[in-house]
């Protein structure tokens, strides 16, 4: 497991399971939440910034059949790792999560825990080079097949239909995604993807979710759904899409086209004040809303307003992914209209893509992000997804090419 958060630079790694929680249903949050605490109930907590973690994420919607893309991936699915890599502003930090009996010696549980690390960490750095070096003479000359299983003329179909409801007023808007299918004769290098990702798109949350050998979550996402800490909670409108141009004038004028452009106004400004109503719904108050800026990524720039809120309570990170998931920017508005026809337009389930995805920590606080910019691997075949938000005034030729902007950062990572 690996995560990066750009804007403190913190930095995970997990290795092994001490524990692995599940959740199923409509309550997935919930159950996770309740798993952690009971979990965590009698642990001995080092003190912060050092403790255990969790890292995991959720579906989209829990009522996905677990089909051929999904399918090594529960509705909700978070891991307590054995072996836990950090680090805090150039400060690194290893921590040992076990499971113990109440009468085992600390002593002993301490020593053999060490041991175990350093035999670990020997194991997985030869098996890495091993694999590199495999994968390196493996790779020459292969060519990897990409699909498109939803064809341009049906891609527009449906967003035509939706512009005409939002013409006579049933919706505001409608994010619909898009899925690309990649096959490779000699599979996947997730690490090889993963440094490129991290590379490539420093200013992303760049993350990693193993689940079985073969099997893999990735992406970079520019998207913070939530972060909370104690009462203090941070969020972010992040809708709007231009793409980067090598030429700096051209890549100038590309960003004050996006500024002034009154369809990407419109979706950005819809999206701020689903979260904003949210926030407020829910007892936070929104003490700081800063200017829309353009935030610049390697390959698009895009409209983004930070929010910063204080809460009249407690409450964890889990519980305000739940209530502000699925926001405008992945939804749209209104929710419910916006979901209802995204299940009839859409022809494969969005798994754990758009969903919240993140890590928490024991006292509940953590950080999580909209898992966009991501796909999913299985062996030899990996799918990637990308989503497009269609407001009053959106042309579904634009929006297909958005899509492929949106396609570029894991397709590149994977292909190299």
């Amino acid at each position: 497991m690996y995560w990066h958060d750009p804007g403190t630079n913190y930095e995970f790694i997990g290795l092994g399971a001490t524990a692995v929680l599940h959740g199923t249903t409509e309550r997935r949050f919930v159950q996770i939440e309740d798993q952690i605490r009971h979990l965590l109930a009698e642990a001995y907590l080092p003190e912060p910034p050092l403790g255990p973690r969790l890292i995991g994420g959720f579906a989209f919607t829990p009522q996905y059949l677990s089909d051929r893309v999904w399918q090594a991936f529960d509705p909700a699915c978070f891991i307590l790792p054995h072996f836990q890599l950090e680090r805090f502003d150039n400060r690194h930090f290893a921590t040992i999560n076990i499971l113990t009996d109440r009468q085992d010696s600390p002593h002993t549980v301490k020593r053999y825990s060490e041991e175990a690390l350093l035999s670990f960490l020997e194991e997985a750095s030869a098996l890495e080079a091993k694999g590199e070096n495999c994968k390196e003479v493996e790779a020459r000359g292969e060519r990897i097949a990409v699909n498109e299983p939803v064809p341009r003329d049906l891609w527009t179909h449906s967003v035509e239909e939706i512009l005409s409801l939002i013409e006579d007023g049933t919706v505001r808007k409608v994010v619909l995604a898009q899925i690309r299918e990649l096959r490779s004769t000699n599979g996947f290098n997730h690490s090889k993807a993963l440094r490129l990702l991290r590379k490539g798109y420093p200013e992303c949350y760049v993350f990693l979710f193993r689940n079985g050998k073969d099997s893999a979550f990735l992406g970079a996402s520019p998207e913070l759904l939530c972060a909370v800490n104690g009462r203090s909670l941070t969020s972010m409108a992040l809708a709007g899409t231009f793409p980067r141009h090598p030429d700096p004038d051209v890549d100038q004028l590309n960003k004050n086209a996006l500024y002034e452009s009154p369809k990407n106004r419109l979706e950005h400004r819809i999206v701020t004040e689903d979260i904003v109503s949210t926030l407020e719904q829910n007892g936070a108050k929104v003490i700081c809303s800063e200017e829309t800026e353009i935030r610049s990524l390697s390959n698009v720039h895009h409209l983004c307003t930070m929010l910063k809120a204080e809460c009249n309570d407690k409450q964890s990170v889990l519980n305000w992914a739940s209530l502000l998931h699925p926001t405008a920017a992945l939804g749209g508005e209104p929710r419910e209209v916006a979901l209802a026809l995204i299940e009839k337009l859409e022809s494969a389930p969005r798994g754990w893509y758009g969903a919240p995805f993140g890590i928490v920590d024991s006292k509940l606080n953590g950080t999580f992000i909209t898992a966009i910019r991501s796909g999913v691997i299985h062996g030899a075949r990996a799918w990637i997804f990308a989503g497009a938000g269609i407001v009053e005034g959106s042309d579904p030729s634009l929006e297909w090419l958005e899509t492929s902007w949106k396609f570029q950062p894991l397709q590149e990572a994977l292909m190299a």
